[in-house]
């Protein structure tokens, strides 16, 4: 476990150091160079955060994001971290310690509870995956219901092609949390890994209700997606095999 010091994204709080894996972890490496982890991502969860916020992050990897937004929500807040990957989990823990507004917990979230299997994909330690075979090691899985939120601001969800099988877990909250903002991964090839189509993801987007954007990395900010757009974006990223972030909800 090494350490190094970060500034906040987009200013506000001061540096803050945060344990990363060994050199040769993708998003390790990345942060050492960059500075900074999905940097679009980062200005947008924060200016959509409050003192008070509850935020869920599914797939905390290290805890860039958890630690970031438990500082913003403060002592009134919650942040839920979930990480399945022990190694991962570690140093989520040691970047959390001091902020108990941030709770992180070795599980998973999916559709129901029980035992899921993960598998590892080389050297990016954020790419552990839900699997029906050849696993690396299992987790206890929750539906997100089964926190039974009083209030939910924010549900980040980068979870490698779970991300249906989270937002069915989530469907009851998210029904009752009509502000919630939400960012979810639109990987069609993760998504058929686990055997699910890229189809009923776009169902259950589009039945939340909300409005939907594209993260756009290249414009750095937000770009509205009609029905029909979304559609044609994840029918090219099947093609391609590529993924993109998106945002449900009002911009912050």
């Amino acid at each position: 476990m090494e350490w190094e010091s970060f500034s906040a994204p987009g200013g506000g709080e001061g540096p803050r150091a945060f344990a990363l894996h060994p050199p040769g972890e993708l998003v390790s490496d990345l942060l050492r160079r960059d500075r900074i982890w999905e940097g679009v991502e980062s200005a947008l969860l924060r200016a959509a955060l409050r003192p008070g916020s509850v935020v869920v992050d599914a797939g905390a990897n290290l805890g860039w994001h958890a630690v970031w937004a438990a500082l913003i929500v403060g002592a009134g807040g919650r942040v839920y971290a979930f990480e399945p990957d022990p190694r991962n989990l570690a140093l989520l823990r040691a970047n959390g310690a001091g902020l108990p507004q941030l709770r992180a917990l070795g599980a998973a979230l999916g559709e129901a509870r029980g035992e899921v299997a993960f598998r590892r994909h080389g050297a990016n330690q954020g790419d552990s995956a839900r699997v029906k075979t050849a696993a690396s090691f299992t987790a206890s899985c929750w539906p997100g219901d089964a926190l039974a939120l009083s209030r939910l601001d924010f549900l980040k969800i980068d979870t490698q092609g779970s991300e249906l099988r989270i937002l069915q877990g989530f469907a009851k909250t998210l029904a009752r949390q009509r502000e919630a903002r939400l960012i979810v991964e639109l990987w069609p090839a993760g998504l058929a890994r686990l055997g699910d189509s890229v189809e009923a993801l776009l169902a259950v987007l589009l039945g939340l209700g909300r409005p939907v954007y594209l993260i756009d990395h290249e414009r750095g900010g937000l770009t509205a997606l009609t029905s029909s757009a979304l559609r044609t974006l994840a029918a090219s990223l099947a093609g391609s095999g590529g993924f993109s972030q998106l945002w449900l909800g009002p911009p912050p």
